[in-house]
């Protein structure tokens, strides 16, 4: 009923069909991809146990904070560029494509220095192993085809495409589990995931009639982009080290053991964002249109928008705060039980999560991109500040409360500092207090 609700209300108009239809695709994708993932990915962490677990964690979270050179924060401004009525696809997608193919490279490199100068593992088989993982990052340049069909409420496209390199994956791990292969595997398997899935979108754009071919570098649209994703480049850095920096802390300070309690815990609330990130894949084209330019119709929408994400919220809360130990228990067994806790704090950081995501649909509507980016430097050093002092004095704990305060400070706090912003920090705290009006809107 809650989504219905959605489409009739933040979709008025001709292209709802096309909406539903999309939405249904992104639905089937995210609900394969976090069901089997959460199924394989707890039986790897079992199977590793909580040091190595918290091993391959710590390699994996060290390039995810060189992703961000790949894709330079620049999806949500290709997408919206796509969409616009005379857009000229074929050099959109070539500059897009050139422009993270240069990120990913910087990347790999940046990546493996700070490896070698500050990574805990520098041993020759760890460093080996994260080389391995870091050449994802040149493999996820393609996805700007993704962008494409986002842009043409085609999603199926992508689905399938992405996907391929999906059930590779799956395989993978199932098939490195019951050969009991060693830790070195896990991280090759998640790149061969990636270069499957940049396959597959090559293969069903190829299908769909396009051709990459036809792609075109273009000087002028190179340096529009840069202007255009400059801020949003460092704010997206920012945020993914403010959201990754205190696994690498933890690790330094406390060791792998405790990483791989910490990361099986927020695994399962990475897994409760699915619905919140599908809402904003499908919104995304659809508030970019020229149907929304109109302000005071895109906050009542956007207003809209809030209030579902607490509604979302709600029962999966109750849930994280009242039986952590049994979910943990449940799905990771008895050596992971120091998860339990940790779940229970978390559940404010999935609010949290739910609200910053609907409010990026804010950022890209004002371009308000430098503002964004003081937010994400106050939370960022408000983040790395607390972990300093508090993970000392309550371990894995202070982690927790370390991201949740600096996430408040960002996505709620740092809007009352700019005018252009103060109107947003009204409409999240107003669907903070009023989710159940979400219908009469």
């Amino acid at each position: 009923m809650i989504m219905r609700g959605v489409f009739r209300k933040l979709l008025a108009g001709g292209r709802t069909q096309d909406i539903l239809v999309n939405f249904s695709w992104v639905a089937f994708d995210k609900i394969l991809r976090l069901a089997a993932g959460l199924v394989v990915g707890v039986w790897v962490a079992r199977y590793l146990g909580p040091s190595q677990y918290g091993e391959l964690s710590y390699l994996l979270t060290l390039a995810s904070l060189f992703a961000t050179f790949s894709s330079l924060g620049m999806d949500s401004i290709v997408v919206r560029e796509l969409s616009r009525s005379g857009a000229d696809g074929a050099e959109i997608l070539g500059t897009a494509f050139i422009l993270r193919l240069a990120g990913a490279v910087s990347g790999v490199a940046l990546g493996l220095v700070a490896f070698l100068f500050i990574g805990q593992m520098r041993d020759s088989g760890m460093t080996l192993l994260f080389l391995v993982i870091s050449l994802s990052l040149l493999f996820a340049s393609f996805d700007v085809i993704d962008f494409w069909f986002q842009s043409r409420l085609q999603m199926r496209y992508s689905v399938i495409g992405r996907n391929i390199g999906f059930l590779v994956g799956v395989a993978g791990r199932v098939a490195a589990i019951l050969c009991g292969l060693s830790l070195f595997w896990f991280g090759a398997i998640y790149t061969a995931e990636v270069a499957a899935g940049a396959c597959g979108l090559l293969l069903v754009y190829g299908l769909s009639g396009e051709r990459i071919l036809r792609w075109k570098f273009s000087i002028r649209r190179c340096v529009a982009l840069i202007m255009q994703v400059r801020y949003l480049f460092l704010s997206a850095l920012l945020i993914i080290v403010q959201a990754r920096i205190d696994q690498i802390m933890l690790a330094s300070l406390l060791g792998s053991k405790q990483l791989g309690l910490y990361a099986a815990a927020l695994r399962l609330i990475e897994f409760f964002v699915f619905l919140p990130m599908l809402i904003h894949t499908v919104l995304v084209p659809v508030l970019s249109g020229d149907e929304f330019i109109d302000r005071r119709r895109h906050d009542e929408e956007l207003l809209n928008v809030y209030r579902l994400m607490v509604l979302i919220f709600l029962p999966v809360g109750a849930v994280l705060i009242f039986f952590p130990a049994q979910l943990v228990g449940v799905l990771y067994g008895p050596q992971y039980e120091g998860a339990a806790p940790l779940l229970a704090l978390m559940s404010a950081r999935l609010l949290l999560a739910n609200f910053g995501i609907a409010k990026s649909l804010f950022f890209l509507r004002e371009n308000a991109f430098g503002i964004s980016l003081i937010g994400a430097l106050l939370g960022c050093a408000i983040n790395v500040g607390l972990n300093f002092a508090l993970i000392p004095a309550w371990g894995a704990a202070g982690v927790v409360w370390a991201s949740v305060i600096s996430f408040f400070v960002t996505i709620f706090l740092a809007d009352l500092l700019f005018p252009a912003t103060r109107r947003n920090f009204y409409l999240m705290v107003r669907a903070l207090g009023t989710p159940w009006r979400f219908r009469a809107i």
